[in-house]
């Protein structure tokens, strides 16, 4: 009879174990909540593949937006009012997925903002539901916003730009105007001899904040995207230390620096032979922000199709009613 109970009380807890391990977390409904989502589409196309040989070797890994790779993409999306992507062909890509949601989500009315940068299928966008928040267009970074850096070669000072522009928008949602932002840091691919190029670009999203709170009196702002480093407290394990000293001067809040790999992970990789699950993708909210955040609503969600991107989306909900 022990013998008997012991093996009922192993399945028990397994079957236990196994329900907690598959419950995902639930999204806040109501017309005051909205849900933000990081997504990197993993070259994401149109329905073009011959355009694809003008993308030289990343031409070969653009993937052929069709049917079923818009349902998969549309489970993850549907449930988010304002969604950043990243690595998006061009577009006419771009412009595919939207038409898709709308047909198939009559109560959502999409719409968005990408920069088509026309050399690269590595494109960012934000998608925003106009039913649920107010947003009629999107921007680029732009001008000296552009620039990272300057250096010297010979006689002349070279800029130093942005891999990837950054794109924004103005929101409004029951009078509280705020920004978000989508943003795709240089990858690891290719540091050697980069001169600390994410790490420049940390600094540049971090003087920006900056600006926008001392110099546009815009305090309220949400910042989405694959920032392609962690989260550490140790500056020599990171090139995001900028936006970690705002963080630390509780003036921004990673809302994705708890998350703890190999539990929680938005991307498994190998590089230099190592296979890794790190926390890459991130939400990152200005202090202010804090007041409409729900509590512990940031989460991962760890794709059931690994095949559908080599990122995990990442979520976060605000309330407005406050």
């Amino acid at each position: 009879m022990m013998k008997k109970n012991f093996f009922k009380n192993i399945i028990f807890v397994i079957l236990f174990l196994l329900a907690s391990c598959s419950s995902e977390y639930k999204i806040p409904q109501g017309e005051n909540y909205i849900t933000v989502c990081t997504f990197n589409m993993k070259f994401f196309g149109d329905l073009d593949d011959d355009n694809n040989k003008n993308y030289g070797s990343f031409g070969a890994n653009i993937r052929r937006g069709d049917k079923k790779l818009k349902e998969k993409f549309a489970e993850y999306f549907n449930i988010a009012d304002i969604i950043a992507v990243q690595e998006v062909e061009n577009l006419d890509a771009f412009n595919n997925i939207i038409e898709y949601l709308n047909k198939e989500y009559p109560e959502r009315k999409y719409q968005g903002f990408l920069r088509d940068n026309n050399r690269s299928p590595q494109d960012i966008g934000l998608i925003w539901d106009t039913n649920k928040v107010k947003g009629a267009r999107g921007y680029f970074f732009r001008g000296k916003w552009l620039v990272i850096n300057e250096k010297e070669e010979g006689d002349e000072m070279k800029k130093e730009r942005f891999t990837r522009a950054p794109v924004y928008n103005f929101f409004e949602k029951n009078g509280i105007k705020f920004i978000v932002v989508s943003a795709h840091l240089k990858s690891k691919a290719g540091e050697e001899g980069e001169g600390g190029r994410r790490e420049n670009e940390s600094a540049k999203l971090a003087e920006w904040l900056e600006f926008q709170r001392a110099e546009k009196e815009m305090e309220n702002i949400i910042i989405l995207g694959d920032f392609n480093d962690r989260y550490s407290f140790k500056p020599e394990n990171t090139e995001l230390d900028a936006l970690i000293e705002l963080d630390r001067q509780n003036k921004i809040i990673f809302l994705t620096k708890d998350f703890r790999p190999p539990k929680y992970y938005t991307t498994a990789s190998e590089f230099d032979g190592q296979k890794l699950k790190e926390v890459i993708d991130h939400i990152i909210i200005t202090e202010p922000m804090k007041k409409y955040y729900v509590k512990d609503s940031c989460h991962i969600r760890i794709l059931a199709d690994t095949l559908l991107s080599d990122h995990n989306p990442v979520y976060a909900t605000f309330d407005f009613s406050k």
